[in-house]
């Protein structure tokens, strides 16, 4: 194989240059950006972080290959370990390497195959340079692995889901895992156990043995899976060997009647042993949770904590360098607003808080307590039970440079509290989140953000309709439905009635009477976003039936489909049997025109609208009140949580109807599936989304609606409906990438995707990435193969404990090896 030449100093030799400048009829028509030095096009090419652009930029040339090679300094590998020896050689300059999303998922690296050593070198020589690491390891053997091949690293992140060894062997005693890791790689600066399946016990005793490295390391996360939390003792010996801790995240138990919980003199102690923290992340194991609280929950916990507040004074006066505090408790800890004035006073640098089930953190409407911490850009408070409007004023005076703002579970908080501070942080408010507030339902929670309607970017809410918003599409829905029936009946696009004439108005009303209280809300919400027919789908629908009855199209014209779909009819009640208000355009051929309505003769009054459209009203309608119109021009992410059993399509109705921004969603349903009726196959509403145009990744979150996965009892419904019920019309969304969370049964521990899931998700056309937490079976992953575009998919089992790949039923590692292989015979469009 020839020999890779790496690009001169110039794209262009010298020789070259004057050759063009003295050759006119060389010299190019104008300037490329390739006639630039290579040392600015470098530059410039280092700052493209997008994977995709760079993988173009290398295809350019290959002068732009070898740039593009050079720069690229993040690389995640997500291909399978068998065939980790084809590893390019290209990357030297890669520093930041991902390895924990290699196929199969959940797999050891070394072990999984017999050629573990040569995996092992192919990694060193096609990665020489890498200094920040994160990979999947199951035991000690694997981690010895790493170190072995990389001595020379900084930043570690260890990720292991599944459950840790029981047996008391060599291999497994307390903290060998952790203590390899720290004696071969002695210049580790940050270790990251957030994602590392662990023992409280394994910790110090690896720290201990390592204390040349653990006093080296300024990044410590153990805000770990487990369920149980770090013991005062415990977090005593981790801050006394690791005492240059600059970050310092850690699962404290809180609970003051248990042995050992963590109180004041170990809340001390961190910030005597640790002095230059910066970061500093206290969370109580009880808080370190997935279900969301009830929102009609009390906002107070059952029992008080036994923290002092003389004892958070101290830790405060000892900690003048923090800029990030989490403080999350799961009791109450009252009258804290005293300790965070301190907190003002002595960090001046704070930047960012976030407590939970703290009591009087302001008392308003003055500024005091956290309202002193003026630098404050992030504010987040959690279970405040007794924070009033005039304390979340008083914040968003004494805190003027609050970019992000979050509120959970702090029931005593209106809409003009919320509007009043959001109003006073107009300028600097970028990221909200609103999530249990019992007063704030959606449609008045968006209501209270609309100062800064145009100007948020990220959003959080809590999908908590309004009675009346509800009421008003009801009625919308009953007259669509009235609409669709009448599109049966009629067998061209011509008007349904007889608009000349007040009578066939009343005739038509009484005609459908019964049609229209068939349709009673509950059931309408459920269905209606599947019935609506937009102009597009009327005129397929109304070329089909026409097709079938006539035996051809007729010569149809479909601007008069267009005219008719966009007929507007509004009856409510008996009151309004003969009241209705239509737009129509102007048709030629028709007895729709200037000059043939006429209101003298009985006909309904006809005004001008815009576009050029003629508005026939008649006296006495009533019109359904609508969302204001306004548009989020700058919401870019949101984020949804929703009760299982409700709908999501009511969203637009409640203020969020044009978002032309927004890319990303993020949709979390939570709730027991088994204590309600059968859902409606005709989902609910997933595809009202498609009315944002640039919306291409999702992340649909189900891991929290429970269920029978296997064989539900007489009267029950399985996971599988509930499954089929939110993917419904997932395919009209034209989404590129999906991480997707299937429901679980918790008895059996089970979350995978069921037969209708895969098939509907085979159905999305333009999906890229689909990234499926949960198993499957094999030959439901092979529908998948059905998205066309698909390039990169992989089941993931990151929730613990994570299930072992090794039986008949669920995918294996050669069942995923043949997957891909599938994938990629198969080739992809672009």
């Amino acid at each position: 194989m020839e020999a890779v030449q790496w690009p001169s100093l110039f794209v262009h030799s010298e020789s070259d240059r004057q050759s063009m400048q003295s050759s006119p009829e060389a010299a190019p028509a104008g300037t490329h950006i390739s006639d630039l030095p290579s040392v600015i096009l470098t530059n410039i090419i280092a700052y493209v972080s997008n994977p995709r652009v760079r993988n173009c930029i290398s295809l350019a040339c290959r002068d732009w290959y070898f740039i593009e090679r050079q720069t690229r300094t993040e690389l995640s590998l997500r291909g399978n370990i068998c065939v980790m020896h084809e590893l390019p050689t290209c990357f030297q300059q890669i520093c930041t390497l991902d390895l924990s999303q290699c196929s199969p998922w959940g797999s050891s690296l070394f072990q999984s195959t017999q050629n573990g050593e040569e995996i092992g070198n192919c990694l060193r020589i096609g990665f020489p340079n890498v200094v920040n690491l994160t990979v999947y390891v199951r035991d000690a053997l694997d981690i010895q692995m790493v170190a072995w091949i990389w001595p020379d690293l900084e930043i570690v992140k260890l990720v292991r889901w599944h459950p840790r060894a029981m047996e008391s062997s060599e291999a497994d005693d307390l903290g060998n895992e952790i203590e390899g890791l720290l004696s071969a790689c002695k210049r580790l600066k940050s270790l990251d156990l957030s994602k590392f399946y662990c023992w409280t016990e394994d910790i110090p005793p690896a720290l201990r043995a390592g204390a040349s490295t653990a006093a080296n390391l300024r990044v410590l996360n153990l805000l770990k899976l487990s369920p149980n939390g770090f013991k005062a003792q415990e977090v005593g010996a981790i801050t006394s060997s690791c005492f240059n801790l600059e970050e310092f995240y850690i699962l404290c138990d809180f609970d003051h009647r248990l042995l050992d919980s963590v109180g004041d003199e170990a809340l001390l102690s961190i910030a005597t042993n640790c002095p230059l923290l910066k970061v500093l992340h206290l969370v109580d194991y009880n808080e370190w949770s997935a279900v969301s609280d009830d929102p009609n929950q009390d906002a107070f916990a059952a029992e008080d904590s036994s923290l002092s507040r003389q004892g958070l004074e101290a830790m405060f006066k000892a900690l003048p360098h923090l800029e990030d505090l989490v403080f999350y408790l799961s009791q109450n800890l009252r009258d804290s607003g005293a300790p965070f004035e301190i907190l003002a006073s002595s960090c001046k640098k704070l930047r960012s808080l976030k407590l939970s089930n703290f009591l009087g953190v302001c008392g308003g409407p003055h500024p005091d307590g956290i309202a002193l911490c003026h630098a404050l850009q992030e504010l987040r408070l959690k279970n405040c039970g007794d924070l009033t409007d005039d304390a979340l004023k008083a914040i968003s005076v004494g805190c003027p440079k609050l970019s992000k703002l979050g509120l959970r579970q702090c029931k005593s908080i209106t809409k003009e509290g919320l509007h009043a501070c959001v109003k006073n942080l107009s300028h600097t408010l970028k990221d909200v989140e609103i999530a249990g507030c019992k007063l704030l339902p959606t449609a008045m929670t968006l209501k209270a953000l609309e100062p800064i309607q145009v100007t948020v970017k990220n959003l959080h809410l809590d999908c908590v309709w309004d009675e009346g918003i509800l009421a008003q599409e009801a009625s919308a829905a009953r007259t669509q439905s009235t609409v669709d029936s009448l599109n049966h009946e009629q067998s061209g696009f011509g008007l349904p009635i007889d608009i000349g004439c007040m009578g066939g108005m009343s005739a038509w009303s009484q005609r459908f009477s019964s049609t229209l209280e068939a349709y009673a809300m509950n059931e309408m919400i459920g269905a209606k976003t599947d019935s609506f027919l937009t102009p597009h789908r009327l005129v397929t629908k109304r070329r089909k039936l026409n097709k079938a009855e006539n035996g051809g199209d007729s010569g149809m014209d479909i601007r008069r489909a267009t005219a008719y779909s966009s007929m507007s009819l509004q009856i409510f009640g008996g009151e309004a049997s003969s009241s209705a208000s239509f737009l129509l355009k102007e048709r030629p051929g028709t007895g729709l025109g200037s000059g043939n309505l006429n209101s003298a003769q009985g006909f309904p009054a006809r005004s001008m609208g815009p576009g050029g459209t003629q508005q026939l009203s008649v006296p006495g309608a009533k019109k359904i009140q609508t969302s204001s119109g306004k548009v989020w021009k700058s919401l870019e992410s949101l984020s949804l949580w929703i009760p299982v059993g409700e709908v999501i399509s009511p969203l637009a109705a409640m203020g969020l109807e044009e978002c032309p921004a927004l890319h990303e969603l993020k949709l979390k349903v939570e709730g027991d599936g088994r204590l309600l009726r059968k859902p409606s196959t005709q989902g609910w509403g997933i595809n009202s989304f498609g009315r944002y145009p640039k919306l291409e990744k999702v992340e649909l979150d189900l891991s929290e609606v429970t269920g029978f996965s296997l064989s539900a009892p007489k009267g029950f419904t399985d996971l599988s409906s509930w499954e089929r019920h939110y993917l419904v019309g997932i395919n009209e969304l034209l989404l590129t990438e999906l991480d997707y969370w299937p429901p679980s049964d918790k008895e059996v521990n089970r979350r995978a995707i069921s037969l209708p899931g895969a098939g509907l998700l085979s159905l999305c056309s333009k999906l890229r990435k689909l990234f499926v937490h949960g198993t499957a079976h094999e030959h439901f992953l092979n529908m998948i193969t059905g998205c066309r575009c698909l390039r990169d998919v992989q089941l993931r089992g990151d929730y613990y404990p994570a299930p072992e790949q090794e039986t008949t039923t669920e995918l294996r590692s050669v069942s995923c090896q043949r997957f891909e292989a599938l994938v990629a015979k198969r080739g992809f469009p672009d």
